[in-house]
């Protein structure tokens, strides 16, 4: 029977001072063949360091053979946050049906 997915939940105000907790428990959290789910739902606002810390955690999965998933619905904070700093399908992040599954390694296109 597989694991039950971590579940971390991100706070209402997704800043800076988050950034290492949240790094901390996603160290903590992805090991194969676990998925860790990132919650969103009531998150108002996402700093540019907190989708640093979660695409670099989508690509430490991925190498370590985990699975991240990241609520990211539309008109929802995270996406928004994504859609402001640029980061779409162009810089390798993959959002299918409101869930941020990974961050390839991807260079953005001009």
């Amino acid at each position: 029977m597989p694991a039950s997915p971590v579940v971390l939940a991100l706070p209402e105000r997704a800043s800076l001072a988050d950034a290492g907790g949240l790094l901390a428990d996603l160290l903590r959290s992805l090991s194969p063949p676990r998925t860790v789910r990132i919650a969103t739902q009531g998150v108002q606002d996402v700093s540019l360091a907190i989708l640093q810390v979660l695409v670099a955690a989508h690509r430490q999965a991925a190498a370590a053979g985990a699975r991240l998933e990241v609520s990211a619905a539309p008109g929802s904070a995270v996406a928004e946050a994504l859609a402001l700093h640029a980061l779409g399908q162009d810089s390798g992040i993959v959002i299918d049906s409101g869930l941020w599954t990974a961050a390839s390694a991807a260079e953005a296109r001009p």
